[in-house]
């Protein structure tokens, strides 16, 4: 499997070429999946239209709730009482890996019920596969914003303290929060040294994935977002949406205009936060409020 790609990503809209008849995730529906090829020549059968994109994708999420990795914490839009979320929030009774992954399931279920989203940045593993031994080539991924609002005042933000120090990889750093972000790459390493690829294109098959790291951030609004996958294939160009595995969009919701707290497990205690995201530098360490 190739290493994978880090990108941190600004706003596109979906256009190009227009689909019908295809899967849920494609841009739109106004023309046919495949090489659109319907000639039955010599009263042969007419060739198998392609019901999807040639690949298959995923995505997984890391946990906001990581505090060795900063984790962002969340933001819940409707307040529960703080020591609701200290219920739920504090791991320190879960040893082995089923006690964790019980307490990791309440937390989520929890979070979930009080709608919950991702503060600040969301860091997202997307893999992409072909479906056969041929190649397909993915000429870009962008971001298509299905919906921008104000964070709720009546909301909160929590995240849980800790921090085993910033992250140093190569990415495509954009920002949400602009009209139309430019995407700028960022230079660093992956756990080999090694410098991870710059950009697109890049080729996938069944047998060689891709699993691309995407961090989108902002430090203002909620935004519910998809991703858009530019890819070709023996001719074919097309656009694909690629939402989560659950057909959801993605989202972020910066802190700021909600009241904030870090909760410092060790204690059980909810503080004012002393250190917010780096907007220059999402992924590294975090940098101190002013006038706290």
């Amino acid at each position: 499997m190739k290493r994978p790609i880090a990108l941190l990503c600004g706003l596109a809209i979906c256009a190009g070429p227009v689909l019908l008849g295809c899967s849920h995730n494609e841009c739109n529906d106004s023309s046919v999946c495949g090489d659109g090829n319907s000639n039955n020549r010599n009263g042969s059968e007419a060739p198998k239209k392609v019901s999807g994109p040639p690949f298959t994708f995923t995505s997984r999420e890391s946990d906001p709730w990581d505090a060795c990795e900063n984790g962002p914490g969340r933001v819940y839009p409707k307040a529960p009482p703080l020591e609701d979320i200290a219920a739920h929030v504090d791991s320190g009774a879960a040893r082995t890996s089923a006690q964790v992954a019980a307490h990791n399931k309440r937390l989520a279920t929890f979070d979930s019920n009080h709608s919950a989203v991702t503060a600040d940045r969301t860091t997202i593993d997307l893999t992409l596969q072909g479906k056969t031994g041929r190649a397909v080539t993915i000429q870009n991924i962008t971001v298509d914003v299905v919906d921008v609002k104000p964070t709720p005042a009546t909301g909160v933000r929590v995240r849980r303290v800790g921090g085993c120090g910033g992250s140093n990889f190569s990415a495509f750093l954009a920002d949400l929060d602009k009209k139309t972000p430019a995407l700028a790459f960022k230079s660093g390493e992956n756990a080999a040294g090694k410098m991870r690829v710059r950009g697109f294109p890049v080729q996938v098959t069944e047998s060689d994935p891709e699993t691309f790291t995407i961090v989108a951030f902002t430090t203002a609004d909620v935004h519910t977002f998809s991703f858009v996958v530019e890819w070709s294939s023996e001719g074919v160009r097309r656009k694909t949406k690629v939402n989560k595995d659950n057909g959801t969009p993605f989202a972020v919701a910066s802190g700021n205009g909600a009241p904030q707290y870090d909760y410092q497990q060790q204690d059980g205690t909810f503080t004012p936060p002393q250190f917010k995201m780096n907007p220059n530098d999402p992924l590294g360490d975090p940098v101190p409020i002013e006038d706290h």
